[in-house]
C-alpha cells in the first residue's frame, strides 16, 4: 500500500481562494474536498421557522453557497492533476 498523507485543515470558507492557495502551498493541492461547512447563524441559533428573514441570506451563503465556492476554487487544480473527489 502506498504511503498516504492526510491532514485535516479547518478554514473559513468566506475566502475560498485563500483555501485553495493555502492547500497548494501546504500540500501541493487538494485531492479530496469534503464539504462540511454550515450551521445556524452565529447570532441566532434557533428553528429555521423562527429565523428572521433578514438572516436568511447569511444562512444560505453558509449552508449552500459555501460548497459551490469551494468547488469552484478547488476543482481546477483537481482537473489539472487528473484526479479528484468531492464529498457532499
Amino acid at each position: 500500500m502506498p504511503d498516504v498523507v492526510q491532514r485535516l485543515v479547518e478554514m473559513r470558507v468566506r475566502r475560498p481562494d485563500a483555501v485553495a492557495e493555502a492547500a497548494a502551498n501546504a500540500f501541493g493541492g487538494v485531492d479530496i474536498l469534503v464539504n462540511n461547512a454550515g450551521g445556524a447563524s452565529e447570532t441566532n441559533v434557533q428553528s429555521w421557522f423562527k429565523l428572521p428573514v433578514s438572516e436568511w441570506g447569511v444562512t444560505y451563503q453558509r449552508n449552500v453557497m459555501s460548497a459551490g465556492y469551494l468547488i469552484h476554487a478547488l476543482v481546477p487544480g483537481m482537473k489539472e492533476n487528473g484526479w479528484g473527489r468531492i464529498v457532499q
